[in-house]
């Protein structure tokens, strides 16, 4: 028996040396099986359960590798190894405080080798800046790692990069618009709201062109679960979650995540209608991601967050999402996101969005002023679709690309404009007792533009001047 055993040790062994990972798995399974059964000895079954940890960790299967490696430590405490894999597994399984308090510990002990001493060294700190993340919403604001690759494989080996991280918002419904995220206390501008990996991303050279008709047309899905709201538990790193919190109740997994049976033919057309689809650093591919908790913030031309991706190396993959506060934004306001690029001409934003329709007051706005104002729409017209279509910005000079963005910021400037002044006549009119119209048709009479200076002119506001100046 004795012999059996050790064979099955040593063909264990050779398989994971030859990246066998899933075989070697079951052979030392059987190895320790054989030596349950046959009562082996302490050292065969810390060496058994040790090296299937390592096996595990080298499949990602961390829960299994932290169960090994407990099983491992109950039987011999002082297995420097074991320690080791204990972290890697708790680090692979993003418990980041764990990891810190593990590595600490093991770190003061007097009798640790130069090998493992350097591993446990070099995993501190990636758990500390993790847990700083994931809990407490601590990021570099100067964004350093913008091309940084994220990590896969052994946690050994760890690429910098943004954690998921939920800060002050909460999923409500929302009349109109289902669901929606909404702050849970003031914001201030650039403080970060959340940020989120992608659940799933694919890159590929022939991805379907977001602006294909069959893509835009589709309608969004409907379902049990469009009008719910889970609770954020669902939604925050399982680090940033008290220990008594982390497991689901018998309640939460009668939950409709886990109990909806959901047909392939439903699940691709969410794919298809909710992906992010853009191109990747270098140009040369494009990737599809789902998020999360992304999908969840509504639309507006006129967003309170802004976005920014960070990491995925070349082929921006696995980039996060870190989502900003744009603007002051009150306790228990929506919170809003602009869908495409908020540079994009009134023409080029809602082509984009398809059978989305939005009711923002900009586009409103716009859509008004683009009626009453000649040069405002001529200019609109020479911006639109420059920016949309791939094939055709590539082909544009650095001047030419650089015009467009003039115009597109002089079409905002101009709108910006004209918004404050329709608020500022609307409160002008109920300070003297008459009621503005919504739609302020004599905004704007007259439009001209030198520059970069917008002069405008209100029929209106002469009025107002009369008044004020008999």
């Amino acid at each position: 028996m004795a012999d059996k055993a050790e064979h099955l040790r040593l063909v264990g062994k050779n398989l994971f040396e030859s990246g066998r990972w899933t075989a070697a798995v079951g052979v030392y399974g059987q190895y320790i099986d054989l030596l349950l059964e046959d009562g082996g000895a302490t050292e065969q079954l810390v060496l058994g359960n040790s090296n299937r940890a390592q096996t595990f960790l080298r499949l990602q299967m961390y829960a299994d590798a932290l169960e090994d490696t407990e099983n491992t430590l109950s039987l011999d405490s002082r297995h420097m190894k074991s320690h080791v894999r204990k972290a890697k597994a708790l680090f692979g399984l993003k418990l980041y405080k764990e990891t810190v308090s593990i590595c600490k510990r093991f770190l003061r002990r007097d009798d640790l080798p130069a090998v493992y001493r350097r591993t446990v060294s070099d995993l501190l700190p990636q758990a500390r800046r993790k847990d700083k993340q994931t809990r407490l919403g601590m990021f570099d604001t100067n964004f350093p790692n913008l091309s940084c690759s994220c990590a896969c494989g052994d946690p050994g080996d760890v690429a910098s990069g943004f954690e998921d991280f939920v800060g002050p918002v909460e999923l409500q419904r929302t009349p109109g618009l289902e669901r929606g995220l909404f702050a849970t206390r003031d914001l201030t501008p650039g403080e970060i709201v959340f940020v989120a990996a992608p659940l799933a991303s694919v890159r590929y050279p022939e991805i379907l062109d977001p602006m294909d008709p069959t893509l835009l047309e589709c309608p969004y899905p409907t379902g049990p679960l469009e009008k719910d709201t889970p609770s954020m538990k669902f939604f925050k790193p399982v680090n940033s979650l008290a220990p008594n919190a982390r497991q689901l109740s018998d309640d939460e997994l009668q939950h409709l995540t886990f109990v909806a049976e959901v047909d392939e033919d439903t699940l691709f057309d969410i794919v298809r209608r909710r992906q992010s689809t853009r191109g990747a650093v270098d140009m040369t591919e494009q990737v599809a991601a789902i998020y999360t908790l992304p999908s969840l913030i509504n639309h507006s031309c006129c967003p309170s967050v802004t976005v920014m991706r960070e990491g995925g190396g070349t082929t921006n993959s696995q980039a996060s999402l870190v989502f900003r506060a744009s603007r002051k934004v009150e306790r228990g306001e929506q919170l809003f996101s602009c869908y495409q690029n908020v540079f994009f001409p009134l023409a080029d934003r809602v082509a984009l969005l398809g059978s989305l329709q939005c009711r923002c007051e900009r586009c409103a706005l716009e859509k008004l002023l683009l009626e009453e104002i000649p040069v405002l729409r001529k200019l609109e017209h020479r911006c639109s679709r420059v920016f949309t279509l791939a094939e055709e910005s590539f082909m544009l000079g650095p001047e030419k690309r650089a015009q467009t963005r003039r115009d597109c910021i002089q079409i905002i400037e101009a709108v910006s404009e004209l918004f404050l002044l329709k608020h500022q006549y609307s409160d002008g009119d109920s300070a003297h007792g008459s009621s503005a119209e919504p739609e302020t048709r004599a905004l704007c009479t007259e439009f001209s533009m030198d520059g970069d200076v917008c002069l405008l002119w209100s029929s209106q506001a002469r009025r107002r001047d009369d008044r004020a100046h008999p």
